[in-house]
């Protein structure tokens, strides 16, 4: 079984190669809008021979489709088979150019010539990254600004292609007295506007965010990725946090979400921005499964080796507690094995694994109650279990399928009984104000006969809450063993409660 820094030093490796690869990338759009641009500007100035240069410049707009063909990069497709539709019009307007002559110069010969000298520049003019070295779990800062550049020249590249051709349709509109292919595009137009404008609200967003946060998010342990972000281990990691909240509010309602894939050249241009992302217009299928990438490559997994044995003592007990004949379970006998897991997972599992597995199984949950999804609780833990728990590579043939039949039971059974399990996770998705103790963190303290009877609080790792003496002698400790317990004072009824990380992340 390969280490942790094993699997970290292969993950930056990784993701300096994908750099690097988009880096070329961006070369290769240079040149093709470099050209682009000379045509267009040769087209523009030679009204006399207006109508070869207009071939020459739909024929060069067409080739996009085809040249990116191959690229399945963020929506560098959509974008070039736009372009070659653009080329379309330009085929069948070559007659009235003269007409065309200033709105085309504004439009095409200027937005070239900015994106080339701009965003295109920074990347292909700056350093290159054959010369960086991957060391640690850490990105070096030249590779984060050269990821960072990297995707703005993408990104940019992606909306000035669109708004170039619906600025080029706008001013052939003007014309339109027997231009057959603006009526056949009309529509195509529509969502062409759209998409740029949510393009370029994205864009104008991630223009704010630190280069820093384009760095390696994957392969790097959780409790890593809360120290590096100042979280505590009831809370998620941040990029993870983004994820889920953009799926709960965009993703429940998607067929077969977690089922299907999403390919490999998606995936790693997603992986790069996974931290850096504002989600708006991405795929909710493509955020599943970088969701379920990131549960996969989390050093150790997300369920480790060392807790396999107390599952399956779990699993056993669920096999036994099955009526053989009507293949149901006594719910007495059910609610039973729900309480032990209860009580014993929080002493299993790593408090930063722990709250990690208890989100994704929120979410599950409320994918599983989504009609429109027709993903039941049987299929999601097919998809989902198989990244989540240790799994011995030794295995193969029946040992490996008896295994996978084990965690997906095991995973079926906690999602059918989460709220038994994890009390507190109805609450991982709602909007709510932050708790109390949340305002000033720095300034809480917990008394030790707390700290005592929960093992969710650490010196290292949780904030402290100022607990009246009253509290400590008469409070009621309930739900000691989840990730968010909770005093009532029988005095005042006043509750107050600690580290509940549905506060303290999804708002």
């Amino acid at each position: 079984m390969r280490s942790s820094s094993q699997i970290t030093k292969q993950s930056q490796e990784q993701f300096l190669q994908n750099a690097k690869k988009n880096q070329a990338l961006v070369e290769e759009i240079r040149t093709n809008e470099k050209e682009l641009y000379k045509r267009s500007k040769k087209w523009v100035q030679n009204i006399a021979v207006a109508a070869h240069t207009g071939i020459s410049v739909s024929e060069t707009l067409k080739s996009y489709s085809s040249k990116f063909e191959k690229s399945d990069i963020s929506n560098i497709q959509r974008v070039c088979v736009a372009l070659g539709q653009c080329g379309e019009i330009v085929d069948n307007f070559v007659r009235v150019l003269d007409r065309l002559q200033l709105d085309l110069d504004k439009y095409l010969c200027e937005s070239l010539r900015s994106l080339i000298d701009g965003e295109l520049a920074m990347v292909t003019n700056g350093p290159k990254l054959d010369s960086i070295r991957t060391t640690g779990s850490s990105t070096s800062p030249k590779l984060s600004q050269a990821v960072a550049n990297i995707q703005m020249a993408i990104d940019k590249f992606e909306i000035e292609s669109l708004s170039r051709f619906c600025n080029v349709f706008d001013s052939f509109d003007n014309l339109n007295e027997g231009m057959v292919s603006v009526n056949v595009l009309r529509e195509k137009v529509k969502v062409a506007k759209k998409q740029q404008e949510q393009l370029q609200a994205a864009y104008e967003e991630n223009e704010k965010i630190d280069s820093t946060t384009y760095r390696n998010y994957f392969g790097i342990p959780l409790k890593k990725l809360l120290e590096d972000e100042g979280r505590v281990d009831a809370q998620i990691p941040l990029g993870l946090e983004k994820a889920l909240k953009y799926l709960f509010l965009n993703g429940l309602n998607k067929e077969g979400l977690f089922r299907l894939s999403s390919t490999p050249d998606k995936l790693n241009f997603a992986k790069m921005k996974f931290l850096a992302t504002n989600y708006s217009h991405e795929d909710p299928y493509l955020v599943a499964n970088l969701v379920k990438l990131f549960i996969k490559e989390i050093p150790g997994n997300l369920i480790p080796k060392n807790a396999i044995a107390v599952f399956q003592k779990w699993d056993n007990e669920i096999v036994a507690g099955i009526n053989t004949e009507t293949g149901e379970m006594d719910p007495v006998l059910e609610k039973k094995i729900s309480l032990q897991i209860h009580s014993d997972i929080a002493l299993t599992l790593p408090p930063e694994h722990l709250t990690c597995l208890k989100y994704l199984v929120s979410f599950c949950s409320h994918l599983v109650k989504s009609e429109k999804s027709k993903m039941t609780i049987e299929a999601i833990s097919t998809c989902v279990a198989p990244n989540v728990f240790y799994s011995d590579p030794k295995l193969e043939g029946p040992t490996l399928l008896n295994y996978s039949k084990q965690i997906n039971r095991l995973f079926s059974f906690i999602l059918k009984n989460i709220l038994t399990i994890f009390p507190s996770s109805k609450r991982c998705f709602n909007a709510r104000k932050k708790s109390v103790f949340m305002h000033n963190p720095e300034e809480i303290e917990i008394s030790d006969s707390l700290v005592s009877v929960s093992p969710m609080f650490s010196e290292r790792s949780s904030p402290k809450l100022i607990v009246s003496n009253q509290i400590d002698q008469s409070g009621k400790i309930i739900n000691q063993t989840d990730q968010h317990s909770t005093l009532v004072s029988p005095c005042n009824s006043k509750v107050i409660s600690l580290l509940q990380p549905s506060r303290l992340s999804m708002k």
